[in-house]
C-alpha cells in the first residue's frame, strides 16, 4: 500500500512538471521553449505566390521604330513571332510615309505568312494588285481624254463627254481600290491583336520618333549629316533665304510671296543607310523658325526634290522650299519626319 502511494505521488509530480513545461513552451512545442526574435515589420514566412510581371508586346523605346517582343506566359511559335515582327515594322514605316503602296506590295510579297494570318495577307496582296490595275485603267482613260480634248480643239469631234465620264469612273475606281487596301490593313492589325491578347501580350504600340519639345534635343550642327531611327541620313548642303528670284525664273506658276514673305530654299542630300527600300518625298520635311512651323511650300524648285524610291546605300539630292514670314525670328531648324532628324540651318 505504501509502495502504491509512492508511485501515485511520483506520477502526480511528473504530470505537474510536464504541465508547467508545456505552459512555458506554448502550443505545439514539445521540446521546450524557443527564443522569439524581437517583432519587426518583416512579413511572416507564410508561402505566397508572386505573379510574374504582366507580359507585353511593345515597340523598342522611341525613337527606334521597330517593334519587339517581350517574354510572355505563352511563348509564340518562331514563325508567328517573326511574321508579326516584320508586319509591325511595316506598319511603323507606313505610318511615317516611308512605304508607299508599291513598296508595301513588295514587302508583302517577300514574306511567307503563317497559316493563322495567310488569308488576310493574301487578301492584302490581291487588293494591291487590284489597285495598280485600276491605276493603269485610269492612265489609259486619261490618255483617251487628252486625245479627245485636242481633237475637240481642232473641231474634229463635237464632244468629249463620254471620255470625260470614263476618266471620272476610273478615278473613282482608284479611290475605292486604295480604300480597300486601308480597310484590309486595319483588319489585319485587329487580327494580330486578337491573336496576341489571349496569350498575355499587349498589342505593339506605334513607335513615335518625334522628340518634341525641341528644347530637349541638340540639333545637328550646320554642315554635319544627321542619322535618324529609320535608317535615313540627311545633310543640308545649302540654304538660300532669298530664293524667289530663281524660283520665279524656274516656273511662272510658282506663288509670288507677299511683301512680308520670302522663300527659303534648302538643298538637301538624303542617303539610305538602312537595309530596306524606302520612299522619300518633300512632305517629310518641315521648318521650325522660332515658334512658327512651316510645311514644304509645294512649289517648282530648280532641281526639285520629288517623290523618290531610295535603295539601300543610295543617295538623292534636291531642293525643297518654304514660304516664311520675315518677322519670324529664332534659330532655323529643318525637321525630317516631324523630328526624327533635326538639323540647324545656316542663316
Amino acid at each position: 500500500m505504501y509502495k502504491l502511494s509512492k508511485i501515485f505521488y511520483f506520477i502526480t509530480v511528473l504530470l505537474v512538471a510536464m504541465s508547467l513545461s508545456l505552459a512555458a513552451c506554448g502550443p505545439g512545442q514539445l521540446l521546450g521553449p524557443t527564443l522569439t526574435p524581437t517583432a519587426t515589420n518583416t512579413p511572416t514566412s507564410t508561402a505566397t505566390i508572386t505573379p510574374s510581371p504582366t507580359p507585353t508586346f511593345t515597340p523598342t523605346p522611341s525613337p527606334t521604330p521597330t517593334a519587339t517582343f517581350t517574354p510572355t506566359l505563352v511563348p509564340l511559335l518562331p514563325e508567328i513571332s517573326q511574321y508579326l515582327e516584320k508586319m509591325y515594322s511595316i506598319r511603323d514605316y507606313r505610318a511615317v510615309t516611308l512605304l508607299n503602296i508599291g513598296l508595301l506590295g513588295d514587302e508583302l510579297e517577300a514574306i511567307i505568312p503563317p497559316d493563322e494570318f495567310a488569308d488576310t495577307h493574301e487578301n492584302l496582296k490581291t487588293a494591291i494588285q487590284n489597285y495598280f490595275t485600276a491605276v493603269d485603267a485610269q492612265s489609259l482613260a486619261q490618255d483617251a481624254w487628252t486625245v479627245c480634248f485636242f481633237a475637240l480643239l481642232a473641231n474634229k469631234v463635237q464632244s468629249c463627254s463620254e471620255a470625260t465620264a470614263h476618266f471620272k469612273e476610273t478615278g473613282e475606281a482608284v479611290k475605292q481600290a486604295k480604300a480597300t487596301i486601308e480597310s484590309l490593313w486595319l483588319q489585319a492589325q485587329k487580327e494580330w491583336e486578337s491573336y496576341l491578347t489571349p496569350l498575355g501580350y499587349q498589342p505593339a504600340g506605334t513607335a513615335t520618333p518625334i522628340p518634341f519639345p525641341l528644347e530637349n534635343i541638340t540639333p545637328v550642327s550646320i554642315g554635319e549629316p544627321g542619322i535618324g531611327a529609320w535608317g535615313i541620313e540627311v545633310k543640308v548642303m545649302e540654304a538660300n533665304w532669298d530664293a524667289w528670284p530663281i524660283m520665279e525664273e524656274e516656273s511662272s506658276s510658282n506663288d509670288k510671296p507677299s511683301s512680308v514673305e520670302n522663300y527659303l530654299m534648302v538643298t538637301i542630300s538624303v542617303r539610305n543607310v538602312g537595309n530596306r527600300v524606302v520612299q522619300v518625298n518633300p512632305n517629310q520635311f518641315s521648318l521650325m523658325l522660332g515658334d512658327a512651323r512651316y510645311e514644304e511650300a509645294d512649289q517648282e524648285n530648280p532641281n526639285d526634290f520629288q517623290y523618290h524610291i531610295l535603295e539601300p546605300n543610295y543617295d538623292y539630292v534636291g531642293n525643297i522650299s518654304f514660304k516664311v514670314y520675315e518677322f519670324n525670328k529664332g534659330t532655323p531648324l529643318l525637321l525630317f519626319l516631324n523630328g526624327d532628324i533635326v538639323l540647324e540651318l545656316p542663316q
